[in-house]
């Protein structure tokens, strides 16, 4: 284990550079990718990681089979695995010493839709068997939906720590409501109407459509507003959409929107 540059940490109340031992029979983690012995099965495997620990830890190969949906992989080898299924095991791998705190390194990467929301029912459930779970990952909403407390970092820096409403709450604005029709709404009216903090107009040359953008902090207060001003001038309303701002949002505005490598 490498020393750190500065300052301290703490997991689990002991020193890893000193306790390294103890703190890794208390942790657990699972790789963007991982290897495995070939010609061993899933329940072998399992059994083989366990071995690496002093813990004698009470889950047992079939409970954790269960856990990610694999019992009736139990006889299989990881060769035979779908990409989904490989990381659910590796899941299980990172659990066998059953770890109070488990590091889970971009866990979906690679994985369509129904794989995805299927491994965040996992770690779902391992939260609420009382576990930590740290996590990285690139997808914003996957970081929304799952996280309690989210630090986000560019060039290697945190650059903004708070839980996702914290975090979204800080935005100029947190929602945004989008108006799109052949006509504009007209721009004298809707500077009469408190609560908007921003507003963006576009035209589509090719369809010949208005689009008006209102960012607005209290959509309770604007939306009924914006509605009786539509209804007044005539103009239809059935393209009205309430966006509210995401974790996207706020990660496009601390790094910026320019590519990087």
């Amino acid at each position: 284990m490498q020393p750190p540059t500065k300052g301290k940490i703490s997991v689990v109340g002991l020193d890893p550079v000193k306790n390294q031992i103890k703190v890794k029979e208390k942790i657990g983690v699972q790789l963007q990718s991982s290897a495995f012995f070939d010609y061993l099965t899933l329940t072998e495997l399992i059994n083989l990681f366990k071995s690496y620990y002093k813990t004698d830890s009470e889950i047992d190969s079939k409970k954790l089979l269960e856990m990610v949906g694999l019992e009736t992989k139990k006889k299989a080898r990881v060769s035979q695995l779908s990409g989904g299924q490989k990381q659910r095991f590796s899941i299980i791998v990172a659990l066998v010493n059953d770890p109070e705190i488990i590091f889970l390194d971009e866990p979906t990467t690679g994985l369509d839709p129904q794989s995805r929301r299927n491994l965040w029912e996992i770690i779902r459930d391992i939260r609420k068997n009382g576990k930590t779970v740290v996590m990285t990952t690139h997808y914003m909403e996957e970081a929304q939906a799952l996280c309690d407390r989210i630090a986000i970092m560019d060039q290697g820096k945190i650059i903004a720590i708070g839980t996702p409403s914290q975090l979204i709450n800080k935005l100029e604005y947190t929602f945004r409501i989008i108006y799109r029709g052949k006509q504009c709404i007209d721009d004298t009216k809707i500077k009469n109407i408190d609560g908007i903090i921003k507003t963006i107009y576009e035209y589509n040359e090719q369809n010949k459509q208005h689009t008006c953008i209102f960012g607005v902090k209290k959509v309770q207060d604007v939306l009924p507003k914006i509605i009786n001003l539509l209804q007044k001038n005539k103009l239809p309303f059935e393209d009205l959409e309430v966006i509210p701002s995401s974790l996207e949002d706020v990660f496009l505005k601390l790094t910026g929107k320019e590519l990087r490598e």
